[in-house]
C-alpha cells in the first residue's frame, strides 16, 4: 500500500524546506506594504462601485501607492459580493476612482 522512498528521492527536502523557509517573510512583507485607504476614499469608492457595476465590496485584495509624475496614485483590487473583481486608481485624494471590471480572458 505504500511505497518505500528511495533514499536519492530526499536529496532534495533540505532544498525545498529551506526554500519554503526564505519566501514565507516575503509573503509577509507584501501583505504589510499593503497600502490602507482612509475612510472618506473606501466611501467613495463603495458608491462608485454601487452606481457603476451594481457592485457590494466584499474586500480589498490588494491596494498600494505608487509615485506617477512625481505624484502619489492610488491602484488596487477590489471583490463584490458576487465574486467579481474590479481594478482601480485614484490620482489624488479626494477624486474620483478610475474602475474597470476584471474580464476572464480566453486565449
Amino acid at each position: 500500500m505504500f511505497r518505500r522512498l528511495h533514499p536519492h528521492s530526499l536529496r532534495f527536502a533540505p532544498v525545498m524546506l529551506a526554500a519554503i523557509a526564505l519566501s514565507a517573510p516575503l509573503a509577509f512583507r507584501a501583505a504589510a506594504d499593503q497600502a490602507e485607504l482612509t475612510e472618506a476614499q473606501r466611501t467613495l469608492l463603495e458608491l462608485q462601485l454601487k452606481d457603476h457595476y451594481k457592485c457590494e465590496l466584499s474586500e480589498i485584495l490588494s491596494s498600494r501607492e505608487i509615485e506617477v509624475g512625481g505624484h502619489k496614485q492610488l491602484e488596487g483590487r477590489i471583490r463584490c459580493l458576487d465574486q467579481r473583481e474590479v481594478d482601480f486608481t485614484q490620482a489624488g485624494d479626494n477624486q474620483k476612482f478610475q474602475l474597470r471590471l476584471c474580464m476572464p480572458t480566453v486565449c
